[in-house]
C-alpha cells in the first residue's frame, strides 16, 4: 500500500506542476507582447496604467505630453477625459496609485512643463480658439497666470534651468515655428531661432531643437548656443524626420523619436539616441507599436517614454526604460 500511495503521490505532484506551468504560460506570452528580443538587455517599468487615459498621438510630434519633477517623485501627464477635453493630472511615483487633477478646463490643454524648483507648472492653453502659455501652482491652489498673449499660436513651454524664464514656440504668420523666451518677472519676449521642441542642456546655455528642412520636407535636429547665438546641425536624413529631442544630464547624448523605416514603407516610431561626437545613432526601443516623447532621468541611466506597449497597441502609457 505504501508503494501504491507513493506512486499516486508522485503522479499527483506531476499533474500539479504541469498545471502550474500551463497557468504561467499566458504571463510569458504577455511579456513577449511588451518586450522585444532586441530589447533583452533593457528593463522596462510601467509608470501609468490604462485608467490614467494618457494622451498620446503621432499627428504632430512637436507636442509634449508629460513631465517629471527633478526628484522624479511626481509625474504630470495629459489625461483624455473626452475627445475634445484634455487636462493635466499629477501622479505621485513614490506611493499611491491615485492621480490628482491640476487643470480644470472644458477644452484641450497640452505641453505640461515643471519648473526647476518643482513649484510652478506651465502648459499650453487653447481657450478662445487661441494658443497661449499659462502657469499654475504645481500643487495646492491653482493661481492661474497668463504668460503669453499673442494672436499667433504659442506653445511648448519649458523652463530655463538657471533663471526665471520660459522658452516657448510661436508659429509666425508665414506658418514657420520660432523659438522665443520670456522672463517671468517682466514678460518681455525675445526671439532666438527658427525651430520647435527645444530641450535644454543642464547648464541652460544651449538647447537641442527641431527644424523643418524646406528642401527635403524632413525634420532635422540642431543645437543652439544662447551665448553666441550660433547653431549647428546635429542630425539630418533626406528620407527620415527626427522629433522630440531630449538632452541627457551629462550633455553627451540626445535621445529622440524617429520612424524605424524610411522610404515608402510606413512603420512605427521608436526611440533612438546619438552622442554629440557624431557616432552612429543607437536604437533604444523596437516595439511594433509607437514609442515617442523620450525624457532622461536625472542620473542619466533611464529614459521615460510614451509607449503603446499593450496587446492592442492602442492605448498609451508612460514607461521607464534602461538607457544603456
Amino acid at each position: 500500500m505504501k508503494k501504491v500511495y507513493l506512486v499516486l503521490t508522485l503522479i499527483g505532484l506531476a499533474f500539479f506542476f504541469v498545471s502550474c506551468a500551463k497557468q504561467q504560460a499566458p504571463a510569458k506570452q504577455e511579456q513577449a507582447q511588451i518586450w522585444q528580443s532586441q530589447e533583452g538587455t533593457r528593463s522596462f517599468e510601467k509608470m501609468t496604467d490604462d485608467n490614467d487615459q494618457v494622451v498620446g498621438r503621432t499627428s504632430f510630434l512637436g507636442d509634449n505630453y508629460y513631465c517629471l519633477d527633478k526628484q522624479e517623485k511626481r509625474l504630470f501627464f495629459l489625461k483624455q477625459q473626452r475627445a475634445d477635453q484634455w487636462n493635466v493630472f499629477m501622479k505621485r511615483l513614490d506611493g499611491g496609485n491615485l492621480s490628482e487633477q491640476r487643470t480644470f478646463v472644458d477644452y484641450i490643454v497640452t505641453d505640461p512643463a515643471i519648473s526647476p524648483d518643482g513649484k510652478i507648472l506651465a502648459y499650453t492653453d487653447q481657450r478662445e480658439k487661441g494658443f497661449n502659455i499659462y502657469t499654475i501652482n504645481a500643487e495646492g491652489v491653482s493661481n492661474v497666470r497668463q504668460i503669453t498673449n499673442t494672436k499667433e499660436p504659442s506653445f511648448l513651454p519649458s523652463f530655463f534651468p538657471n533663471r526665471r524664464a520660459i522658452l516657448y514656440v510661436e508659429t509666425g504668420k508665414d506658418n514657420t515655428q520660432y523659438i522665443w523666451s520670456v522672463n517671468l518677472d517682466n514678460t518681455t519676449p525675445t526671439q532666438h531661432c527658427v525651430g520647435y521642441s527645444p530641450s535644454f542642456f543642464a547648464d541652460g546655455k544651449k538647447i537641442a531643437f527641431v527644424r523643418n528642412n524646406l528642401a527635403t520636407k524632413q525634420s532635422e535636429l540642431y543645437v543652439y548656443d544662447f551665448e553666441n547665438s550660433k547653431e549647428f546641425l546635429l542630425l539630418s536624413d533626406p528620407d527620415r524626420s527626427f522629433y522630440q529631442p531630449s538632452v541627457s544630464p551629462s550633455g553627451k547624448y540626445v535621445a529622440y523619436t524617429a520612424k524605424t523605416a524610411v522610404g515608402r514603407t510606413e512603420k512605427n516610431f521608436d526611440i533612438y539616441m546619438i552622442d554629440l561626437q557624431g557616432k552612429q545613432p543607437i536604437q533604444v526601443t523596437f516595439y511594433p507599436g509607437n514609442d515617442i516623447n523620450p525624457k532622461w532621468s536625472q542620473d542619466g541611466k533611464y529614459l521615460y517614454i510614451l509607449s503603446q506597449r499593450n496587446s492592442s497597441q492602442k492605448n498609451y502609457n508612460i514607461w521607464r526604460v534602461k538607457a544603456f
